[in-house]
């Protein structure tokens, strides 16, 4: 699979020369039923804690 991304920009930075940190893409490819899954849960999560307050 190739990286068809441009490289990161290069600059000065404001604190020295320690490694640069880089943040790798989300994976994109998730099972539908576990999201589903798991909006359902922050759902149920967010009613619950509204009718105790």
């Amino acid at each position: 699979m190739s990286n068809n991304r441009p490289p990161p920009p290069t600059g000065s930075r404001s604190m020295g020369g320690g490694p640069k940190m880089r943040i790798r893409a989300f994976p994109t490819a998730m099972d539908e039923k576990y999201v589903e899954q798991t909006w359902g849960l922050l759902k149920k999560a967010i009613q619950e804690i509204q009718r105790k307050n």
